[in-house]
């Protein structure tokens, strides 16, 4: 049996690069999360909504009203103090990361 012929560096790191593994592998399959369209102001359509159904809910925070209407979350929470201003919904706890409101089920319309 001849002696085998030794192979020069770059003649390896072709070798290796030629191959089926010369690639590195991607983890990621690439899904990504839909960007939400927010609404930054209100139009008349969303602002009715917000008035007649809102105060409806039995739990009412922010995150649940940028949701259910589309808006922005500073958006919505101007629009929960507004409603508590008025009557139409009470706090039930007040923390300064999360606030937590309810139908106010004693307002006389």
């Amino acid at each position: 049996m001849p002696p085998k012929q030794q192979k020069s560096k770059a003649e390896k790191a072709a070798a290796a690069l030629s191959g089926g593994k010369g690639r590195k592998k991607k983890w990621s399959k690439g899904k990504t999360k839909d960007k939400l369209n927010n609404a930054v102001l209100f139009n008349e359509q969303t602002y009715e909504k917000l008035r007649k159904e809102v105060p409806s809910y039995k739990l009412i925070t922010a995150a649940v009203v940028s949701e259910r209407l589309r808006i922005r979350g500073s958006l919505a929470r101007q629009a929960i103090a507004q409603l508590e201003k008025e009557g139409l919904i009470l706090p039930v706890i007040r923390h300064s990361s999360l606030l937590v409101y309810t139908r106010n089920t004693t307002a006389e319309d």
